[in-house]
């Protein structure tokens, strides 16, 4: 009854029929209920507002007005749809205060709580995906960052962005710092530590929206996962499962790691070509130990170094096999009391054993298996080396126990030593006093007369004379003639050398006559004639037919030819005398041995027998007949291949008859089994 507009309904209390309606019951078009709320294309509305039917349109004609806006109390806009080409966003969700919450912009970027979404989807602020209640995932808050469970991305590997001076660097290539420009990066070449892989693809790029980076100047170098990386095989073909190490001589490439060094990764694929190419490789940098430069047993721990079966190196377990050679400024052996026990020192009879131990090793020239002719060493071979100096193993030499046994057997000959020198000096101290001593020379002097007219007597009997020197006999034999040097240096017999290209050389020896008989001996076949020329008083000449290319040398001996008849000119009486034969001498000669008595020796060990002296109270020089378990024998060569024990027996006779003899034990003992070692 009162409107208070141009139309005005007023439901009062009619009931549920509805207030307006545009159509039918059955058809309707638009409602208002009773209760206020719309309905279009509905005749039951829930809502304010409920419309149901086909598409629902918002639409302006003014480039400036939003096609569907929801304002607040404050004139914001809430809610906005603008389709329009302007400069809008064409949807938009904003807080009361106008906030943005979610806008889509004409380009089709779409950002969460920023108008102006740099990216296809941007976010300003954190965000968080969750498996919803009961992950493990807790929510942040901090501006910027993601929270999330798990992600999965296309490609295979994580890289991170660097900036570069080497625009031509490119996927694949393996790249180090430029050391002239901070965290720069440019092409790795040989001799610089490798940094990455410049990444082909990658799948999470750290740096990637650095406001400061140039994209153009950045490269991304691969962090994890696998990438292409360009290869050659300068060092061999690269199989799955090998290490990868930067190129020796190419920029920027890979080959196959074959000693030790810092390596990028891991061949992910096989390649052969002679040409360069790439591999798939699983990012892994770090410095690689090559086993044949340095390995470690993963069960018994043993280290080798050059060798790549420390555990079995020469058959024996040791905690470090070197295959090569060590140079050091030193070696120290732990010999400190308190690390050891069961101390017992040497005596005597060990150090003479250990002296000869020392002169029965024979020292060998050699070279290993696995090197070259020209290696050139010398040292023992363990099987021939006494067990003593032998390792705990019995295959190698000890060099510690080498040494200990070698100041033994010093000890053991200083010992000797000292003995003769005390002998020679008590023996100097009688020669003195009886060439000295009051009342004693002329005694000694009528002695010596007497001994030298018997020693004489003795000689004439013989056809034996010595005069001034010089020896006369019918015919004289010796084991062995020496030609000794005089004053100046000269002696009976030397050598000399004709150059190359000279005919002859001169050869100066005061003990040349001009009848002295010289005898040549060339020590290689001067294919020429030759003779001696120009002999006179204090040397001679060797002359060739024809010069030679290369030196000739030669030996040479002098034999004088007398002039005069021999002061003495012996008789030819062959028949045996025994006038001269001493009378009366009933004692034996002393023989003394040298060395140990009993000798003891272990099985493969060599044996050199030390030998016996010999001395009589009347007869000097008497010689030694030796015998090896009764057997005579002028060497003595003992078996030693196996244990037992033998018998030297030495054995001497003077003039008289008298026999004297004795006899030295050497036990050949078998090896003992090795003591094991603790480490």
């Amino acid at each position: 009854t009162s409107p208070w507009g141009r139309f005005s309904v007023d439901t009062g209390t009619i009931g549920t029929a509805p207030a307006f309606v545009v159509g039918s019951s059955t058809a309707t078009r638009f409602i208002i209920d009773n209760a206020g709320n719309v309905g279009i294309g509905t005749t039951s509305p829930g809502f304010l507002l409920s419309l149901s039917g086909g598409k629902v349109a918002f639409k302006s004609t003014a480039s400036t007005t939003s096609a569907f806006a929801v304002e607040n109390s404050y004139g914001a806009n809430v809610l906005q749809v603008d389709t329009q080409d302007s400069s809008a966003n064409i949807f938009s969700v904003a807080t009361s205060s106008g906030t943005s919450y979610f806008d889509i912009t004409r380009t089709g970027n779409v950002g969460v709580g920023t108008t102006s979404p740099a990216s296809t989807f941007t976010v300003t602020g954190s965000a968080c995906f969750s498996g919803g209640s009961g992950s493990t995932v807790a929510c942040g808050t901090t501006a910027g960052s993601i929270y999330y469970r798990a992600a999965s991305v296309g490609t295979y590997d994580v890289a991170e962005n660097y900036p570069t001076s080497d625009t031509s660097i490119n996927a694949g290539t393996i790249a180090s710092l430029d050391l002239t420009s901070g965290t720069t990066i440019t092409t790795a070449t040989p001799g610089s530590i490798p940094l990455g892989i410049v990444s082909t693809d990658p799948g999470l790029t750290l740096g990637g929206s650095d406001a400061t980076a140039n994209p153009s100047l950045a490269r991304p170098i691969a962090l994890s996962g696998r990438v292409p990386v360009k290869v050659s095989t300068a060092n061999g073909a690269i199989a799955i499962g090998d290490r990868l190490m930067l190129s020796t001589t190419t920029p920027g490439v890979a080959v196959k790691a074959i000693h030790s060094g810092q390596t990028i990764g891991i061949a992910l694929e096989t390649y052969s070509a002679s040409t360069l190419g790439t591999v798939e490789t699983f990012v892994s940098s770090q410095y690689w130990l090559a086993p044949n430069d340095f390995a470690i047993d993963s069960i018994t721990g043993t280290m080798g170094i050059g060798t790549t079966t420390p555990v079995n190196s020469g058959g024996s377990n040791y905690r470090l096999a070197v295959g090569g050679d060590i140079l050091a400024t030193g070696f120290v052996n732990l010999s400190e009391g308190d690390s050891k026990t069961d101390i017992q020192y040497i005596t005597k009879e060990t150090a003479d054993s250990f002296l000869d131990a020392i002169r029965g090793m024979m020292v060998a020239e050699y070279h290993y298996k696995n090197e070259p002719a020209s290696a050139g060493r010398v040292g023992l071979i363990a099987e021939e080396a006494p067990q003593i100096v032998r390792s705990t193993k019995g295959n190698g030499i000890d060099l510690y126990k080498l040494l200990s046994v070698a100041i033994g057997g010093v000890q053991s000959l200083a010992d000797k030593f000292d003995a003769l020198v005390a002998l020679v000096s008590e023996l100097t101290a009688r020669v003195v006093a009886l060439e000295n001593g009051s009342g004693v020379s002329g005694a000694v002097s009528g002695a010596v007369g007497n001994i030298s007219d018997a020693l004489q007597s003795a000689l004439t009997s013989q056809s034996v004379s010595i005069v001034n020197g010089t020896v006369t006999a019918t015919t004289l034999a010796a084991h062995k003639f020496v030609a000794t040097p005089d004053a100046t240096g000269d002696a009976a017999a030397g050598s000399a050398t004709i150059p190359a290209g000279e005919t002859s050389v001169l050869v100066r020896n005061i003990l040349v006559a001009e009848n002295s008989k010289v005898f040549v001996t060339f020590n290689s076949n001067t294919g020429n004639g030759w003779f001696v020329s120009n002999k006179t008083e204090g040397g001679f000449s060797v002359s060739l037919n024809a010069p030679l290319q290369t030196d000739a040398s030669f030996d040479y001996f002098v034999v004088d030819l007398a002039t005069s008849t021999p002061v003495f000119s012996p008789t030819y009486n062959l028949a045996p005398s025994t006038s001269n034969l001493p009378q009366g001498d009933s004692q034996a000669p002393v023989i003394i041995m040298n060395g140990n008595n009993p000798a003891t020796i272990y099985v493969g060990d060599s044996y050199a027998d030390l030998g016996a002296s010999v001395t009589d109270n009347v007869n000097e020089n008497l010689g030694i007949t030796t015998l090896l378990d009764g057997v005579e024998t002028v060497t003595v060569n003992l078996d030693t291949s196996v244990a037992g024990t033998h018998t030297v027996t030495y054995r001497a006779t003077d003039v008289a008859g008298n026999t004297a003899s004795v006899d030295r034990t050497v036990t050949v003992q078998p090896l003992t089994p090795p003591t094991p070692e603790t480490p």
